[in-house]
């Protein structure tokens, strides 16, 4: 009888299991609140302890079953729930947090996901080569990379020794389907943000064009106001843009270059900025998922930009 009570035990922590990973995936690409990690930490490690807990029941019964001695079946349990229970907990808890702590090369994957699942997305301490995540941290996507890979090894725990030999490939693996992930989102900002405004100001940069060349006065370059906090300004007008930009560009291209362009793409339209390198005007769907992993792997350095 009781050996049927522990298998059913042992199927509610395989369930339990099952939809603390669902959990955790529902968690990847999302910028994950403080509050959330914590109660998946106070999740995590009360499994872990019931697991450990049944493991060591099953143990009791099979030893005195085997052994004899079933007057003190119970005290065993009873035991070994008083030690192992605590001690399961406190090494699910703050283990990870010396490995975070001592951050030793051997065990940097390990220590990722300590970071993750304990230290609330502490990734500024993380360095991998190649990867420019940190740029983007102020906007959540470093965090969401970083979420996506604890997640991962969180997932496929009996991978991290093999993805700790080629570390870099996997994140460079995990980041890429990241971006690929929000491609969507970027695209759809694209189109409805960005797109419309640089159109209308495609549009008043040729009929400055128009009347530079008829020699009509009042056309003459002139730079964008910066802005002031301490002022209520209007923001530029696509006529302030197109007389802000060098006179001679032919092409939407050249005008998706030039830096007032970018400025608005960044800043003026909440677009997603550097998402726009590498493409001409409304561009497809297909293109956008094509170009959103090149725009996250390129640096913020490259200062290129194009619809």
């Amino acid at each position: 009888m009781l050996l049927a009570v522990l298998t059913v035990l042992n199927a509610l922590c395989l369930i339990g299991g099952l939809l603390f990973n669902a959990e955790l995936l529902n968690k990847a690409g999302a910028d994950i609140p403080l509050k959330n990690l914590q109660a998946l930490e106070i999740y995590g490690q009360s499994l872990a302890a019931v697991s450990v807990c049944l493991a060591a029941w099953r143990l009791c019964i099979w030893a005195h079953g085997k052994w004899g001695h079933q007057q003190h079946l119970m005290r065993s349990i009873l035991l070994s729930t008083v030690v192992l229970a605590p001690l399961t907990w406190w090494v699910q808890g703050v283990v990870p947090d010396a490995i975070a702590e001592a951050f030793p090369a051997d065990l940097r994957v390990y220590s990722l996901y300590a970071y993750v699942t304990k230290k609330g997305l502490l990734y500024d301490s993380v360095q991998i080569p190649g990867i420019p995540y940190q740029e983007y941290r102020d906007k959540g996507e470093g965090k969401a990379f970083i979420a996506n890979l604890g997640v991962l090894m969180s997932v496929q725990g009996s991978y991290v020794e093999q993805i700790g030999h080629n570390f870099q490939g996997f994140a460079q693996t995990v980041f890429k389907g990241y971006t690929r992930r929000n491609a969507d989102r970027l695209y759809s900002r694209l189109q409805a943000e960005v797109i419309p405004v640089f159109d209308d100001i495609a549009r008043e940069y040729a009929k400055v064009e128009a009347l530079r060349r008829s020699g009509v006065a009042g056309n003459k370059r002139k730079p964008l106001a910066l802005p002031n906090a301490a002022l209520q300004q209007d923001p530029p007008s696509a006529e302030d843009y197109a007389l802000a930009m060098p006179s001679g560009l032919r092409t939407r291209q050249a005008m998706a270059n030039t830096a007032q362009v970018r400025g608005m793409a960044r800043h003026g339209a909440s677009g997603p900025g550097p998402a726009l390198r590498g493409r001409n005007g409304p561009a497809c769907h297909a293109q956008s998922v094509q170009h959103v992993p090149q725009w996250h792997r390129q640096q913020h350095g490259q200062r290129r930009c194009a619809h």
